[in-house]
């Protein structure tokens, strides 16, 4: 992780240097570091693939299992939109972003009846979304897309409400509910 670090710091400051070839000679510097990066990464991972080339496994196994097949992925494509495929699909994929403030998680995985995000939080997430969305700044965007992204990957699974799918977005979450308070105690007005 410091290695691509510090690559976009040097990048950056190149690139600030007049002349477009500033950048160029950055990435020129590191060509021997990224090729060992690369070749370690092959090194790594090769031996995933050819046990699952051999063994004849799916490569996408435990997609398989918790996800849904293909004929329910042709049913859905080729089914009307007055045929409830569709409605039911869209039912779904609601129920992984309801799971943030509405809904408890269908497993009781984390053994509460309560959804991600506290009832009495929720003006304050809610207040963090909106300051986000008005701000419009691509950083903070991230985390609106973070949360928009692992809703619709969950979407794609049997299950879309268990907590345990989510728990790569609890970090987001806390930001943005952390972004609320700011907000209200207007530390977070005057950027």
């Amino acid at each position: 992780m410091l290695f691509w670090i510090r690559v976009g710091c040097r990048v950056r400051a190149a690139a600030r240097k007049p002349g477009s070839a500033g950048a160029v000679r950055a990435l020129s510097v590191h060509r021997r570091d990224v090729g060992i990066l690369v070749l370690m990464a092959l090194i790594v991972a090769m031996p995933l693939y050819y046990t699952i080339t051999f063994t004849e496994a799916p490569l996408t196994g435990r997609f398989d299992a918790s996800g849904f097949g293909a004929e329910y992925w042709a049913n859905l494509l080729v089914s009307s939109f007055d045929a409830g495929w569709l409605q039911a699909h869209l039912n779904h994929l609601v129920s992984s972003f309801l799971v943030y403030v509405h809904m408890p998680e269908r497993a009781v995985y984390y053994a509460a009846m309560h959804p991600f995000v506290l009832e009495a939080l929720v003006p304050l997430f809610l207040m963090g979304v909106w300051y986000v969305i008005w701000r419009g700044r691509a950083a903070a965007s991230a985390l609106l897309l973070w949360i928009v992204f692992t809703s619709l990957g969950s979407g794609l699974l049997i299950q879309s409400a268990v907590a345990s799918r989510f728990v790569v977005v609890f970090p987001a979450l806390a930001l943005l509910l952390a972004v609320g308070p700011a907000l209200w105690a207007g530390a977070g007005v005057a950027g």
